[in-house]
């Protein structure tokens, strides 16, 4: 089934095979996704075409308006209200938020003292990536002060994606506005913009959203799965939305004329300020650089996009802008496996002359030969992101990862330690990373593992 929004659009045909609605079913097919949305805006023309249920077996399609559990693809949108706020004057992006906010005053170390939104907006705060608690505490303050028990470096000096970084923005939201992150979001961002979301966790959970799914390809099937985004990490990833959702946002990051014009819109100078790569972001395993709050991916044909990724329980969404040109790519899907739908959906629109930026996952860039065995021997030892271990240990066939006392993994390292992560049960390549040498020392001390820095134990 194929329909478009209720503002009429024409299809853009991507291949010579067809357009965009028969490319989408034959990629659920292909990759045993229940459902999905695909809207591009490309050239001043916007299509949005959606395929296959919106849960497995129900005989409920999916529409242009079923919201999907976009993941991180929150975190954008968090970062555009707190950079709007930043804009009117309500916080300061660059003064320490222990100097704003006597809640952030109480955080440990340097992080009371040195710690700032921008930080924060990317990924530079040095917090963890998650919080140590299976369940953690409800109450925001306390969920920061725990998870900042443990930091991964000095703030502003490297990069290392934080679920935590974004829970605290969304809390600085809150003292600013004086109202829940959820409400903040709706007031300043989403109802200017037209966008009626959904939210997987709190009270918006009961307006409804598309569920997520195990998929199985090697039987055809697909399992529905609950969204266990505790409500205290709602600003990280708890946003329902819709493909034209995403599209209308995207259409915010780019160049005039499709930026969209209103008076309660955030103005073109927040976004711009959003697009700007910041220092010190070296997003090695997850993209070429970052802004706030927006990942920048180089595409084949050297323009850079910005965008995000987001992955809920059994989804994978994704959104991406070509600021200079307008074009826009936004997909939602009801499946762990939209990933993979996700890099065919590029390779065929990327046939068809868009080239979308978009930094591989679970490949490395370029070459380089093997590491030998000495590289090896220093690379092994135990690595901590917070609460997160990586256990590498030196065996006959190389590097192993082992996770909580079991083998996980093989590490397949390259002489520029580069690495690929290829798990032991399926043989497939998870992610990939780096190791970091201490530039006085020489020594290896941290390891890069999709995004997220470890300092070896």
């Amino acid at each position: 089934m194929t329909t478009t929004s209720a503002t009429p659009t024409r299809s853009v045909d991507p291949a010579s095979a067809g357009g965009l609605g028969r490319l989408l079913h034959r990629l659920i097919r292909r990759h045993t996704v229940p459902g999905a949305q695909l809207a591009i805006l490309h050239r001043g023309v916007t299509s949005v075409v959606v395929a296959g249920e919106e849960r497995h077996d129900s005989g409920r399609p999916v529409v242009a308006e079923s919201r999907f559990p976009v993941g991180s693809l929150t975190k954008p949108f968090t970062a555009a209200l707190l950079t709007t706020l930043a804009g009117e004057g309500e916080v300061d992006q660059d003064a320490p938020l222990g100097e704003q906010f006597r809640e952030f005053a109480a955080l440990p170390g340097a992080l009371g003292s040195e710690l700032t939104l921008r930080h924060l907006l990317t990924h530079t705060g040095g917090l963890p990536g998650s919080h140590p608690a299976e369940q953690p505490p409800a109450d925001r303050d306390q969920y920061l002060r725990e998870a900042a028990a443990t930091v991964v470096c000095p703030p502003g000096t490297a990069f290392s994606y934080s679920n935590v970084g974004l829970v605290a923005a969304g809390r600085v939201a809150e003292l600013a506005l004086g109202m829940p992150w959820e409400e903040a979001v709706t007031s300043v961002l989403l109802r200017p913009l037209g966008i009626r979301a959904a939210f997987v966790t709190g009270s918006g959970a009961a307006a409804g959203h598309v569920p997520g799914h195990a998929a199985q390809p090697a039987y055809g099937t697909a399992r529905p799965v609950a969204q266990l985004l505790p409500s205290v990490e709602a600003p990280a990833g708890a946003l329902a939305l819709a493909a034209a959702d995403l599209l209308r946002f995207g259409t915010l990051l780019a160049d005039e004329p499709v930026r969209p014009r209103g008076p309660l819109l955030p103005p073109p100078r927040v976004t711009e300020a959003m697009r700007r790569i910041e220092p010190n972001t070296d997003a090695f395993g997850l993209a070429d650089a970052w802004g706030l709050g927006l990942a920048h991916h180089l595409a084949p044909d050297g323009r850079t996009w910005v965008g995000h990724d987001g992955t809920g329980d059994g989804t994978s969404c994704h959104l991406r802008v070509d600021p200079q040109e307008g074009t826009v790519v936004a997909l939602t899907t009801n499946a762990g496996t939209g990933l993979a739908l996700w890099d065919d959906l590029l390779a065929e629109l990327g046939e068809a002359g868009i080239e979308v930026g978009s930094h591989p996952f679970t490949r490395l860039r370029g070459d380089a030969p093997p590491a030998p065995e000495h590289l090896l021997a220093d690379c092994a030892g135990t690595y901590r992101n917070g609460a997160t271990e990586y256990r590498l240990v030196r065996d006959p066939d190389g590097l192993r990862l082992d996770q909580g006392g079991r083998p996980f993994a093989r590490l397949a390292v390259r002489s520029d330690l580069a690495f690929s992560v290829v798990e032991l049960t399926t043989e497939r390549t998870g992610y990939t990373g780096r190791f970091h040498r201490d530039p006085d020392t020489g020594r290896i001390d941290r390891m890069q593992v999709g995004g997220r820095l470890a300092a070896r134990w």
